[in-house]
């Protein structure tokens, strides 16, 4: 049911757990898989469940997203303390919590005493005034040591127990923890134990799309985040605290290539559209419609309207011709930002083996992978030849030579409603076929290039 709900914040969650009695908590998680299987009707902002034949359960997301536990109502005789609130929050996915004034915080510097003027010396000379001390390095204030710790703590439970065991109630205790980061100033924190909720949930739901090594990673993240908290300084602090929003700065003019455009779907209950563009030096560029949704926008948007200057370009339409920008913004990932003073116009494209974007694949890939472990966008660009599939745990893959090396070529995404699988399995058939393609390295003990 989760794709029909819109997301709802983590401290709303968090709020409407905590409410239940202990009799209705032990029954929160049967509660969930019941709810699934009752209708629900999408109305704009407001997406109602039918409880039973007499009884609606109501969310009310405005913006997409519901803000505050009132905005889940229940026409049950034990509303609002009722497990179906709890049960819909639990159910929908987890919305990224709005930054709040109290997300940024000042810090907690020691204080500095002035020394008072030295006075001068009996005799000839005067002595030589001592020189300051050194400021003590600034550290993680107590708030945000004791915010760590509870992250730490409900993060340790999880692993634990394990997925089995980490039900609606121990995922409630992490988001508490979530929002409490990032009211502490924790915006890195926050995320990753919110990253943890997500991938929990997609395990116990047997969704396709489930990962064993996203959920690895999201607890790698989260311990070794709060850990080092206790003991970092300087810009290692700085990097553990995190940011919640990126700066967009000018960029001039830019000159720039439709590369292709990809559907975005994720279990936090976003969707939408991003379309990558480069510009002659091979530098690369996106421009995002990516908002509160499901499966249904995720498909959708490709034929919206970029939203960047005045152009009528559709993503989709981007993705082979061209824009010339003008007073551009920019953030440190390469997104465009779309203010008042941005002016964006078609221009002509480039195919994939034309100049300037051929130069993406004149690396040879063995160069690449490293870069694309390090961190960045993470793209691939692969010249390959099919050569057969193999069959594994997580499901088929291609292999595919690539200048000597062979790689296995997976499905970016397995929901249905998107065409990774099928355009998979067209490849399989496919082989001997030469074909250029764009990638993400996936880290496992079998590397995959997700098309």
């Amino acid at each position: 049911m989760s794709p029909d709900l819109p997301p709802v914040a983590p401290s709303v969650t968090a709020e409407l757990v905590a409410a239940l009695t202990p009799r209705l908590q032990k029954r929160l998680d049967a509660g969930i898989a019941k709810l699934a299987d009752r209708p629900s009707v999408v109305d704009g902002d407001t997406v109602r469940i039918a409880v039973d034949d007499d009884t609606d359960l109501v969310l009310h997301a405005p913006g997409g997203v519901v803000t505050s536990a009132d905005a889940i109502r229940c026409g049950c005789l034990l509303a609002p303390d009722c497990l179906h609130r709890a049960a819909a929050a639990s159910a929908a996915p987890v919305a990224d919590a709005t930054p709040t004034a109290e997300a940024v915080l000042p810090t907690e510097a020691a204080s500095e005493s002035k020394p008072d003027s030295v006075p001068e010396a009996e005799g000839e000379a005067a002595s030589v005034p001592e020189p300051e001390p050194a400021p003590e390095p600034e550290t993680a204030t107590a708030r945000q040591h004791t915010a760590a710790r509870t992250v730490q703590d409900a993060a340790a439970a999880v692993l634990d127990v394990g997925t089995d065991g980490a039900g609606a109630v121990l995922q409630a205790e992490l988001l508490r923890a979530a929002h409490t980061a990032r009211l502490a100033g924790l915006p890195r924190a926050a995320a990753s134990a919110v990253s943890v909720v997500t991938a929990l949930r997609a395990a116990r739901a047997a969704d396709p799309a489930y990962r064993l090594t996203d959920l690895v990673a999201a607890l790698r993240e989260v311990l070794a985040v709060t850990h080092r908290l206790g003991y970092a300084t300087g810009p290692e602090l700085t990097a553990l605290r995190g940011t919640v929003r990126q700066p967009y700065t000018p960029d001039g003019a830019l000159r720039l290539y439709g590369l292709f455009s990809e559907p975005v779907l994720t279990a936090t209950g976003y969707a939408g559209t991003v379309t990558w563009t480069a510009d002659a030096e091979g530098r690369l560029y996106t421009v995002s419609d990516v908002a509160p949704g499901g499966s249904g926008r995720a498909v959708g948007t490709a034929d919206r309207t970029v939203r960047i200057g005045d152009t009528a370009l559709t993503h989709r339409e981007l993705s082979r011709a061209g824009l010339a920008v003008s007073g551009a913004t920019v953030s440190p990932t390469g997104r465009l930002g779309a203010g008042a003073g941005v002016r964006a116009v078609r221009a002509s494209g480039a195919a994939w083996h034309e100049v300037p974007l051929d130069r993406l694949w004149s690396v040879p890939a063995a160069e690449q992978i490293p870069g694309a472990l390090a961190g960045g966008h993470g793209l691939l660009f692969l010249d390959v030849a099919l050569i057969g599939t193999v069959r594994e745990a997580a499901g088929d893959c291609l292999l595919a030579d690539c200048g000597g090396l062979t790689l296995r070529l997976a499905a970016a995404h397995d929901h249905p409603a998107l065409p990774y699988r099928d355009n998979l399995r067209l490849l399989a058939a496919a082989r001997g076929t030469r074909l250029r393609v764009i990638a993400r390295l996936a880290p496992a003990p079998h590397p995959r290039a997700l098309l």
